[in-house]
């Protein structure tokens, strides 16, 4: 009974680090839908002038996985744009589309949402444009970082397991 014991802990400690390494994965294609989806944001802004709402109805359609979800929710909202601030109603598509990314990242996606459509258009590319350089500073640390990660969540995931086994046994 010991044997089945231990075989299931140390099962369980690899799949705990093959969960891990599907978040950061996640966490890694997030992050490039949404530099993507800003990017195209921007030269949309630049290039058509177009309002918000018909902006975020392009940028669903175009988007992909948690950006075109948070541009989805954002266009839903818009419905309630005379009783809630603009602000507000993107922060709302913040916290329920962009879960994976970190308080920093959500932050500067945030400051985004306050001047968009509040601003002349040439301080609203100027945010856009320092949102994307700081979204792409961290994907390109997140690609780079991913592989060791990767690597350490399943390596302390089985070696942890395999403590705990040893130690049934």
């Amino acid at each position: 009974m010991r044997w089945i014991g231990a075989v299931l802990i140390i099962f369980a400690g690899i799949f705990s680090g093959i969960i891990y390494s599907v978040e950061k994965k996640r966490r890694l294609n997030a992050l490039e839908d949404v530099c993507a989806a800003f990017e195209i944001m921007g030269g949309d802004l630049q290039t058509k002038l177009s309002s918000l709402p018909e902006l975020c109805d392009a940028l669903k359609e175009r988007a992909n996985g948690a950006a075109q979800m948070f541009f989805e929710n954002l266009s839903t909202s818009f419905t309630q744009l005379g009783e809630k601030e603009f602000s507000e109603l993107w922060d709302e598509s913040i916290g329920t589309s962009f879960t994976m990314l970190q308080n920093e990242e959500l932050r500067q996606i945030s400051a985004l949402g306050k001047v968009l459509g509040r601003c002349e258009v040439e301080r609203q590319l100027e945010a856009l444009n320092s949102l994307n350089s700081y979204l792409r500073t961290g994907l390109e640390n997140a690609r780079n970082t991913y592989p060791q990660e990767r690597k350490l969540g399943l390596g302390v995931g089985a070696a942890a397991a395999m403590l705990l086994a040893l130690g049934l046994l």
